[in-house]
């Protein structure tokens, strides 16, 4: 697989196509009480708490699914986190001739230890990359106070990088999570690390509704006072936790695809929105999202998603996790793999318009068309 150059932060000025990233954190969080809410149907919560834990085979066994699917990151583990090292490093043996960056998560304030374990578990991926974060929890304590000179948190933090980067080039660097009132802060993070040498900063950002105004308002603020250069790639990472399960599962996805639109390089999502967060970004809507609007010729944005795998991706995954789901209703909201004549509408104009739109989707799955399909869309028939 070629290596994917990520590409600049600017807006595009024209419709040119602009390729994106997409860096998958199914493997890294795990979990399902954040997931799309159909996953969850009459699931008692302890079992689910319980689904959580996946063995470094089976974690190998989404990895090898995501790499043929066309994902360009792969986030393996926290590195402080039970299994986060050992998976990172499974990983990246595994794809130590061609596939994707193999990405291992630490924290700024970890320890020399911890960053040590980091840069040695991804060492042997062909593309190793080590994503840095810093939470609110790490500059203040309960009480809202610093824990030390916030002058000194940063130069620690770069500190952590720049011994980092002695091992690994590719960093990634996710600043204390903000909102627009804040972005000051956000900033200042950003800026350090772009001088520290990071070319790729993720924004992690909890969004209230379905509209990504917010988010986009705050990415234009960012982009004005951290001035970040070109070649740098701004990374999407949305979650939605304080709506309703099902809510923030759309809007998170829709807030991610308009971020895309707006510049970003790549976008933080997972299969199914599995994750420790309610309400993230969900992979396969993201992608297929993306692929059919640039079908329908609405964008020019592309990924290196295989779309037609998806399908195959989500049952394997699904059946890893222990869910018992139909493959395609976490894609579509209901199974259009499968049309029959009930499902069209019996005006002709309306049939029609139903039935190319099908059409388009089964071509996107690789799911094959049947011939009455056909019949269906042709105008002649009215």
């Amino acid at each position: 697989m070629a290596g994917f150059e990520a590409q600049p932060l600017e807006r595009p000025a024209s419709r040119a196509d602009r390729r994106v990233a997409i860096a998958d954190t199914t493997i890294r969080d795990e979990h399902l009480l954040g997931a799309d809410p159909r996953l969850l149907a009459d699931r008692d919560l302890s079992e689910v708490w319980r689904s959580c834990a996946l063995g470094v085979e089976q974690r190998i066994a989404v990895g090898r699914q995501l790499a043929a699917l066309g994902v360009d990151v792969i986030e393996a583990g926290f590195v402080e986190q039970p299994g986060g090292t050992s998976t990172a490093a499974a990983l990246a043996a595994e794809f130590a001739e061609e596939g994707p960056v193999v990405s291992a998560q630490i924290g700024a304030f970890a320890g020399e230890a911890a960053l040590g374990a980091a840069t040695e578990a991804v060492s042997k991926a062909r593309r190793p990359r080590v994503h840095v974060h810093v939470s609110t929890a790490d500059l203040v304590d309960e009480h809202g106070q610093f824990r030390r000179h916030p002058a000194l948190l940063l130069d620690q933090a770069m500190g952590a990088i720049a011994a980092l980067r002695a091992a690994v080039e590719d960093i990634e660097f996710s600043p204390p999570r903000t909102d627009l009132g804040a972005v000051g802060i956000a900033a200042a993070w950003t800026r350090a690390a772009i001088d520290a040498g990071v070319r790729t900063i993720n924004l992690r950002y909890c969004t209230d509704g379905p509209e990504p105004d917010e988010f986009l308002a705050l990415l234009a603020e960012l982009r004005r006072l951290a001035a970040p250069p070109a070649g740098v790639v701004l990374s999407a990472d949305i979650f939605a936790p304080d709506l309703s399960t099902e809510d923030a599962y759309v809007a998170s996805t829709a807030c991610a695809e308009a971020a895309l639109a707006a510049g970003c390089g790549q976008v933080k999502c997972a299969f199914h929105g599995i994750a420790g967060t309610p309400g993230h970004a969900a992979l396969e809507m993201v992608a297929f999202q993306l692929w059919l609007r640039r079908r329908l010729e609405e964008s020019h944005l592309s990924t290196g998603i295989d779309t037609t795998r998806l399908l195959e991706a989500s049952r394997v995954i699904a059946e890893t996790k222990g869910v018992d789901l139909p493959p395609s209703q976490p894609l579509l909201g209901e199974d259009f793999t499968s049309p029959s004549l009930a499902d069209f509408p019996t005006d002709p104009t309306e049939r029609i318009l139903t039935a190319a739109a099908v059409r388009i989707v089964l071509e996107g799955l690789g799911v094959s068309v049947p011939p009455w399909l056909d019949e269906f869309a042709n105008p002649s028939t009215l």
